[in-house]
C-alpha cells in the first residue's frame, strides 16, 4: 500500500490502522463528490 512507502515499516498496527482509516475516508469522500 502507499502508506508503507509514505510512512515506512517499524510502526505498531495501530499507527497503520489509523491511516487506512484516513485514506478510505479521503477515497469516500472523494467518490461521493464526483457522483454528485
Amino acid at each position: 500500500m502507499k502508506m508503507h512507502s509514505v510512512i515506512g515499516r517499524g510502526f505498531q498496527e495501530v499507527i497503520y490502522q489509523r491511516c487506512l482509516k484516513i485514506e478510505f475516508e479521503k477515497e469516500k469522500s472523494l467518490s461521493s463528490s464526483s457522483a454528485s
